[in-house]
This record gives C-alpha cells, structure tokens and sequence, in this order.
C-alpha cells in the first residue's frame, strides 16, 4: 500500500503509528474486558513481545500538523515515549483494574494458532477478533521521523489509561478511591 501510495503521489506523508490507546481503544480495553470474563489470560511467546504504545491525541496532532505544515514525502513512525513486553503492559493493566487473574504463558505456535481462530471469526459481521496473530515487535525503528521530530512530546500509558479502565474495577467506575 505504502510503494503504490508512493507512486501516485511521491510527496505523501506515511504514518505508521505503533499500537494505539485512548479511551475505549482495541488493546487496553479489550484485555481488560477479558481480565473480567477469565481467571487467566494468555502471554503469548510468554509475553516477551515488545510495544510502544502512542496516544491517540498524539498520533491525531501529528497528522493534523502536517496537514498544516504541509507534506514531505517522509514515512514517519509513531511510537510512545516507553517500550513495554506484553507481560508489562497486562500487569499494568491488571493493576489499574485491581485484578489477578494468572498470566498463562504460550508458546508462540500456541498463539499463532489463537490468533488465527481470532482473525477467522473477525470476519464475521459484528464480531471483533479477540486475539490476532503477530509475531513481531511493534517498536518503532528508528530508521523514520517520530513524534519529537514533529515537537510532539507523547503521552504515556500512565497518564492517560487508568482513568479510562475504571469501568472494568470491581468495585465500578463510580467508587470513590480513598488516599494511600
């Protein structure tokens, strides 16, 4: 898509944003949402898959910038300030959501295999894949522009996320949280 892109248009900008979060997004949502259906959920590769996490908000200024700026034919890539494992990012999930449900490691064959099944019935109307099959990192390069090179200083999971995956405590979105 990009090289045909590149053809027809040689002075387009490319985005290649890494996974995103905000508000009700795909990936912190959706395992938090497992996190309550189960008592266990999987690491595949036992969780040593690596991520950097870019804000939607910030993904959003980048592109609506370079609309202002104009494009120059660059491809950048967007990441998040940190690089987490997989196995970080559940913990940190399961810790804004105060759960402990067992983190089950899988073999990659083990989750190619879930994630296939996931893609398969995501074709299906009205029905989003729990799982996909990814076997990469999904870190940016460094090989590309990012986000300081466009003066955007990117959220982190931290700030922004636990706020929005109070709905998934057991005790509500609405429970007040007493000072530590």
């Amino acid at each position: 898509g990009e090289a045909s892109l590149k053809r027809a248009i040689p002075s387009a900008d490319i985005f290649r944003p890494s996974v995103l979060f905000g508000e009700n997004d795909g990936f912190f949502t959706r395992f938090a949402r497992m996190a309550q259906l189960t008592r266990a959920l999987p690491l595949i590769g036992g969780g040593a898959g690596r991520f950097s996490p870019v804000y939607v908000g910030d993904v959003a200024q980048a592109i609506a910038g370079k609309i202002t700026q104009g494009t120059d034919g660059k491809t950048y890539e967007l990441g998040g300030p940190k690089i987490y494992t997989f196995k970080e990012l559940m913990a940190f999930i399961m810790g804004a959501i105060d759960k402990k449900p067992v983190l089950v490691p899988l073999p990659w064959l083990a989750g190619q295999a879930l994630g296939l099944v996931g893609e398969i019935s995501g074709t299906l109307p009205f029905i989003s894949p729990i799982l996909t099959r990814l076997r990469t990192d999904n870190v940016v390069s460094g090989d590309h522009p990012g986000l300081s090179d466009l003066g955007i200083e990117g959220e982190t999971i931290e700030a922004i996320i636990p706020p929005t995956l109070k709905q998934f405590k057991k005790s509500g979105e609405f429970h007040e949280e007493k000072p530590a």
